[in-house]
């Protein structure tokens, strides 16, 4: 569950995202909500939602962890907005211009995540946050899949990292993501052969979105 939550002490608002009620008794949905905070808090880059606080609720008792709020439109409000607007025959190049740049920004991103062993795994627009100013944030990273041979698993481990090979890995056959921005083998479950290349295959997705 995400909340728009405030930050007494500074003064502004913030998301904070908890885990579900109904997954209390769950280790291994614990295990990966707090996997998915520590990937989160590891990949600093200035297109991805950084990370302020975590920890666990002590009236409910579930853990949580608070990022940035920076509003609610994301890429797929902007796509569409500009869809509606062309086919209004109001077609305006500057905002296509707009949407390939964030879409550059994204990009970047998955590149800096890649390049720290972490594969995003449920690429779409509505996991693309977006400001009036050019601020462009790829968002939750609960579905990411560790490198074993990557920078942040290796840190992680050094760090005595909650990450658990039995508990939050994805079995072979299990299917995760979001089905229109799915690669093939992804959809069918072969987890073995997810790599970079099903990330750029749901980049290739998003741009289609935005193109058509």
């Amino acid at each position: 569950t995400v909340w728009l939550a405030r930050d007494e002490r500074l003064k502004r608002n913030v998301a904070l995202k908890e885990l579900n009620s109904q997954s209390i008794d769950s280790q291994k949905l614990w295990q990966r909500f707090a996997r998915e905070a520590e990937i989160t808090g590891h990949l600093e880059h200035p297109n991805v939602v950084p990370l302020y606080l975590s920890g666990i609720n002590p009236e409910s008792g579930l853990p949580f962890y608070v990022m940035r709020f920076l509003g609610k439109q994301t890429l797929a409000d902007a796509i569409d907005e500009y869809h509606r607007a062309r086919q209004a025959s109001a077609d305006d190049p500057i905002q296509l211009h707009r949407l390939l740049n964030a879409f550059l920004d994204v990009c970047q991103a998955i590149a800096f995540a890649h390049a720290r062993g972490v594969i995003h795994r449920d690429l779409k627009p509505e996991n693309v946050a977006l400001d009036s100013f050019g601020q462009v944030l790829v968002l939750d990273w609960g579905l990411a899949k560790l490198d074993s041979d990557g920078e942040l698993a290796a840190r992680l481990a050094l760090l005595g990292s909650s990450e658990n090979d039995s508990v939050a890995q994805t079995l072979d056959g299990d299917i995760v993501g979001t089905p229109l921005y799915m690669a093939p083998e992804q959809a069918a479950g072969e987890m073995d052969h997810l790599d970079q290349r099903t990330d750029v295959y749901g980049l290739g997705a998003i741009l289609f979105a935005i193109l058509t």
